[in-house]
């Protein structure tokens, strides 16, 4: 009954602004020919909306190009196996996209960017939980993950494509945002807790809304302290969240994420250094981790 742990790229040894807190996983998908491709490394965090990638530097083994910029992308099933994960290693069938050339060209000019994996797709074959050091993989034979045994442990409804969310993500909840010097002032919206991030990044327009105070460090974004609850978490009371946590906050025309909308993105080490994100099936929990 296979498990497999995998380290975050976070080095608790040097905590630096911006550094990478990417979970990434070691992966080989099956080629035409019936043999398997050379280790491809993907970020899998929680944030992916579209299938995944198709990674720049397997086209020529598949005979893909990359699609023209406003065309099609096609989606293809493929048979991938994390490295190291069962033996022999468990192959697993999950949708991937075809890029077109914007999508690929982040890949030649930024060398520390890895292909996205939908994970999603994963829970028919395994569980996840990701904690601020690393990541535990088990198969889904083994049931579900103990981890949401521990006391104080909080549900979330289940991952599923909700209404009025900014993406098509399915692990997207409402949180409630406050003010940690004047609590009264509170707003709620939608947060996707993507596991990935350095910091949290909130809305400037959100933050402004509830009044809190900001330091401007860049072009696009300012640092700022919050306290935030988990609205849709049970059981309730006591009120799940984190308190007075530092945060960017991200200006509403800036880049987020692969693009798209302005929206809350909630990973952080802030975040995984008190609670630990638990999914399987559709389900998904966060677990106290007693810091």
């Amino acid at each position: 009954m296979p498990e497999i742990i995998i380290p975050t790229a976070y080095d608790p040894n040097n905590p630096r602004p911006h550094s990478g807190t990417r979970p990434l996983i070691p992966v080989q998908m099956q080629l035409p020919n019936g043999t398997w491709s050379e280790t491809v490394i993907f970020n899998f965090d929680t944030g992916a909306s579209f299938p995944t990638d198709i990674p720049l530097q397997l086209l020529d083994d598949f005979g893909y190009k990359e699609v023209k910029n406003g065309s099609t992308r096609p989606t293809y099933n493929k048979k991938v196996r994390i490295v190291g994960f069962g033996n022999p290693e468990i192959e697993m069938e999950v949708p991937y996209m075809l890029q077109n050339k914007d999508h690929y060209d982040l890949f030649r000019e930024q060398k520390n960017r890895y292909p996205l994996l939908r994970v999603r797709d994963l829970m028919p074959y395994v569980s996840i939980v990701y904690n601020l050091q690393n990541t535990v993989i088990r198969t889904k034979s083994m049931g579900v993950p103990p981890e949401i045994y521990t006391p104080g442990t909080i549900m979330f409804p289940d991952a599923k494509k909700r209404d009025n969310t900014p993406t098509t993500s399915w692990y997207w909840n409402k949180w409630t945002i406050i003010n940690p010097k004047k609590t009264s002032k509170r707003k709620k919206d939608w947060f996707q807790w993507c596991t990935g991030d350095y910091r949290m990044i909130v809305k400037r327009s959100l933050v402004d809304d509830v009044d809190i105070d900001r330091k401007r460090i860049d072009d696009d974004n300012s640092d700022a302290y919050a306290s935030f609850e988990f609205t849709e978490s049970t059981p309730q009371p006591p009120v799940a969240g984190i308190k007075n946590v530092l945060i960017d906050a991200r200006d509403d025309d800036a880049d987020f994420a692969r693009g798209g909308d302005p929206r809350n993105i909630c990973g952080g080490l802030s975040l995984l250094k008190h609670w630990s994100r638990v999914i399987w099936d559709n389900h998904s929990a966060a677990c106290p981790t007693g810091q």
